[in-house]
């Protein structure tokens, strides 16, 4: 991807990863007609660490796909049924996806920042809690709101990191540290990317994290670092990124835990010694 401003130079113009959007909705087109068994055979017969960002992406498009059938009516979003027809094993990545939908439906809704940032933190709050506690896997769906679908680049960190804290600051106490979890999620894969630039960024927003919710961010964060699908290039060390009380020893467990559930090595182990 290209930064046709030129505002920073010498990042590369690409970043190394996938984007499943495209193929997620391409799935779930009536237009193609694919059956749900169909459907996740074909997210099978993707290597293991490329299938939660599929599934994710299915559950996003499904979520689409029940907005346009209500024209638009929010609140007829149902994430018990659109997680129905899966296997227990995929319901959290459906669910993180569903959340993703929740996010950028949100956006759509917001108008416009003259900071230019391009979400109403308390559009998502009264979306989100329509993700009721009684919901199955309603947890990982807010996780999935720290999630924005579209490819992150380096000159929108400062922006988005921004917004994520101005959308944990109006959602309610019981779904702050499933935001948490989610937020530190995104924050660890942004620093698997090793862009020197995130780095600097991404410091003074994991200092601001509230100390109750840092075991859950800390847990996410971890997870982010252990999920890169096709990001081949090692951990890159985070002494710069994380404070000197961060829980190194339970980052690390969290990293392991992901990799080794989605198929990566887990050998990669985070240098901080």
């Amino acid at each position: 991807l290209v930064d046709l401003r030129f505002a920073k130079t010498g990042l590369g113009a690409y970043y190394l990863g996938y984007n499943f959007d495209q193929c997620a909705n391409q799935l779930v087109t009536p237009r193609n007609g694919y059956s749900q068994g169909e459907i996740v055979a074909m997210v099978e017969s993707y290597r293991p660490a490329l299938r939660p960002v599929l599934y994710a992406g299915l559950g996003r498009a499904r979520a689409n796909y029940q907005a346009i059938k209500s024209r638009g009516d929010l609140a007829v979003l149902d994430l018990g049924a659109v997680l129905e027809p899966f296997a227990p094993a995929h319901r959290a990545e459906v669910a993180r996806g569903f959340g993703e939908f929740v996010r950028n439906t949100a956006r759509q809704l917001s108008g416009p920042d003259p900071a230019g940032i391009r979400i109403d933190p308390k559009v998502v709050a009264a979306l989100a809690e329509g993700l009721a506690a009684n919901a199955p896997n309603f947890e990982h769906a807010v996780e999935g709101l720290a999630t924005d679908s579209e490819v992150h680049l380096e000159r929108d960190t400062a922006r988005d990191i921004i917004e994520q804290e101005a959308i944990a600051a109006q959602l309610p106490p019981a779904l702050q540290a499933h935001f948490a979890r989610g937020w530190g999620t995104v924050l660890g894969r942004t620093a698997r990317r090793g862009i020197p630039a995130d780095l600097a960024a991404l410091r003074g927003a994991i200092e601001r994290v509230p100390r109750e919710l840092r075991l859950a961010f800390f847990d996410g964060f971890g997870a982010g670092l252990g999920d890169r699908p096709g990001l081949d290039r090692p951990t890159p060390d985070l002494r710069s990124v994380l404070p000197e009380d961060a829980p190194i020893a339970a980052i690390e467990a969290a990293r392991m835990r992901r990799a080794a559930a989605i198929g990566i090595d887990p050998g990669d182990a985070v240098d901080n010694e």
